[in-house]
Parts: structure tokens; sequence; C-alpha cells
């Protein structure tokens, strides 16, 4: 029996609001941007025609009405208030993509800040973190996995992960898109995820997709369909970044070599943009990226360095018209390595044993957690490392 019956069938009412494909912009845009920046050095300008498909005021109209509902409704009030914190975070978004179907960059940026945080803005503890990371790749300290995984062995190997925690109505289908992806809608319970074809992966790296996206985000999720609460399933405010980090956390927790904290180019690529706009971002990784790809003997190192470095300013660009000055930027990737931190440092302080049940409750955060404890919810069930065995480690 769910506890939120009637507060979910009220949130229900709300309008889809497909917050990150609102603020893609249109394959014909990137190129055409990309193209003038390479060729004539001029700052990219992005379109988000999606953002015109949408109607937000009748979606702010609803949210009212929901609101109010919510306030009305009989529910114990502590679960209510974890739907009034999801819905008030629902609204920010939705004001955000307002901002950017008007090309208020500005604003798109400060709602970022409030919905992410604030980037490190120190950027000598980066370049000091780079410059470690490229001495480890030049003493030969760092082993780069030759690629041994195409795309339907990772696909076969995504279906015995799921299958393993009994997730029966998820699919696994090649894609021709560039990275892998998880498509779902947080009003039902299968999602498809989606490999690309030409996908070609080391064993290690194919050991921690299948931590990250199976055994915690998909794990999570199925935790929450199980579990009294359906907002659980959906993911309470502010989870986000909870959820990113502790995927990091896992996928990364038995790397006994690992020397830096993981996340790293998202992060700085963040910090860049917010400290130094976006051409100096693109040039400091640009060179980053190259000298990183060179140590590793990479053939057509320049090449990838641009497409990495133009890939990670785009991202740190979504819902911008006019990147270009330090502090205009959608500052949300560095939520990867913050998460990271922040789920270690809890995990440190409180135990494993102690914070991980709990956060696998559902799609919570860590800033839910004093609530949810007055509920006395049952533990979710935790990862069992099926990534490990699915894919052994090779006996050298």
């Amino acid at each position: 029996m769910y506890l939120d019956e009637s507060l979910h069938h009220i949130f229900k009412s709300l309008p889809s609001l497909p917050f990150s494909k609102l603020l893609r912009a249109p394959a014909a845009s990137r190129t055409q941007a990309r193209k003038a920046f390479f060729k004539a050095g001029r700052l990219p300008t992005f379109s988000y025609p999606k953002t015109q498909t949408i109607d937000l005021k009748n979606f702010q109209s609803q949210a009212r009405t929901v609101r109010h509902r919510l306030e009305q409704d009989p529910s114990l009030a502590i679960i209510k208030q974890l739907y009034l914190n999801k819905l008030t975070e629902l609204e920010k978004r939705a004001t955000l993509i307002a901002a950017a179907a008007h090309g208020d960059d500005h604003a798109v940026s400060a709602l970022s800040l409030e919905l992410y945080g604030q980037p490190d803005k120190n950027l000598e503890a980066y370049e000091t973190e780079f410059s470690e990371r490229l001495e480890r790749a030049r003493s030969g300290e760092v082993h780069y996995h030759d690629k041994t995984i195409n795309a339907l062995e990772f696909k076969k190997l995504l279906e015995q992960a799921l299958k393993h925690y009994r997730v029966d109505s998820w699919q696994v289908k090649l894609s021709f898109r560039k990275r892998l992806l998880c498509s779902h809608d947080s009003k039902v319970v299968s999602v498809v995820l989606r490999v690309p074809k030409k996908l070609s992966i080391s064993r290690e790296r194919a050991r921690r997709l299948i931590a990250h996206e199976i055994e915690v985000h998909t794990l999570r999720r199925l935790n929450g369909t199980n579990s009294p609460l359906h907002i659980l399933k959906r993911g309470l405010a502010v989870y986000s970044k909870t959820e990113k980090g502790l995927a990091l956390y896992h996928q990364h927790r038995n790397d006994i070599n690992r020397k830096h904290l993981p996340g790293f180019w998202d992060a700085w690529a963040s910090s860049l943009m917010y400290v130094s706009g976006f051409a100096a971002t693109y040039e400091r990784l640009f060179k980053a990226q190259f000298e990183s790809r060179q140590t590793q003997g990479e053939e057509d190192a320049r090449k990838q360095a641009k497409q990495t470095a133009w890939n990670l300013c785009v991202r740190a660009s979504r819902g911008i018209s006019k990147p270009g000055a330090p502090g205009i930027g959608y500052f949300r990737d560095h939520i990867y390595r913050h998460g990271y931190i922040e789920v270690a440092a809890a995990v440190k302080k409180s135990g494993a044993d102690t914070i991980l049940p709990q956060l696998f409750v559902g799609k919570v955060g860590l800033a839910n957690l004093s609530t949810l404890r007055k509920l006395n919810l049952k533990p979710g069930r935790l990862p069992d490392d099926i990534s490990q065995d699915i894919i052994p480690k090779k006996r050298t």
C-alpha cells in the first residue's frame, strides 16, 4: 500500500516537462555553430526551438493548481512536504526553460546555479590535478585498456545485469546515437537503454558502465517502485547530485589504484565556463585534451581533442543562446564530482552499512535523509556487484 496515493494522483495531473530535451540545441544548430567557431573564430549561437513547442504558461498555471490541491490534501504533512518541494523544483525548471525560450542567458545561468549549485572557482586546483594526471600517464603508472567489447556484446551484458535484478520491463536496443542513453518516462516503469551501434570499449569501461547505469540508476528506480512512496520512483527534489555522485562512488569503490576523484573533465569545464567564458574554456580544454591524448599515443589526438573540448563546452552551454562571457553557462555537470565528494564524506562519517541502505531506498538525495528517517522506511536493496561477476577482471 502506498502512503502517498492521493498526493501522487494530484501530481500526475501536471503536464509533462521534458527538461533536458528542451535545452538541447538541434544538431543542425550545433554543426553550424561549430563550423563558424573553428573556421572564423566566431563565438557560437544556439537556438532551442523545442522550447517553443511547450505551453509553459499552462504548465505554470497547472502547477499553481496542483500546489493548492497538495496543500489541501489530508495526507501526512511530512510526505506532503516532499511533493511540495518537488513541485518547487519543477517550477524553477519551467522558469529556466522560459528564459531559454526568450534568449535570456543571464537568467538561465542564474537559475542553473540555483538548481545545481556553484562550480568550484579554484582553477589552480584543476591545473595542479591535470599536471599530476599527465605525469602519472607519462611515467606509465596509468594503464590504458585495449578496446575489447563491441556494441552487441555490451548489449548482452546489460541484459544479463537487468535479468539478475529481475527488471523484465526494461529493454536494451542498439542506436545510432554516439552516447549510451537511458530513455524513460517518469510516470511509467518501462525504460529503454540505447547502446551506440559503433560502441567499442574496454572491459574496465564496460564494468564501470554497468555498475553506474544498472547497479545505481536502475536499482534505485526499482527500489523506489517497490517502496511505499510513489515519489521515490520519480525522484525527490535535489536528488540529482546524489544520484550522479552515488553512481560514481559505486563504480569506483573497488578501484584501489585511483589517485584522483572522478568527474574531472565535466567539473573542470563547468568551472572554466563560470570563471573564464566560452572561448578561453575551449582553448584550455583543447590544449589539455591534446596533451593527454598524445601521452596515450592516440593517432588522431588533435582531432579527438578538438571534438571532446567542443562537446564539453556545448554541454556547459545548454539553454544558452550566446555563450561567451564569464558566468554565462549551464552549470550542471560539476554535480558528478561534487556529488561523489558528498557521498564519500557521508559514508566516511556514518559508515557504508548505515548510509547506503538509506540512499538505495529510491531516488533520494542526501538532503532528504533526515526527513525520510522519520518515516521508518524499509532499507533499499543494495547492489550485488554483478558487474564484477559478468565481466571478471583478467588474471595477469
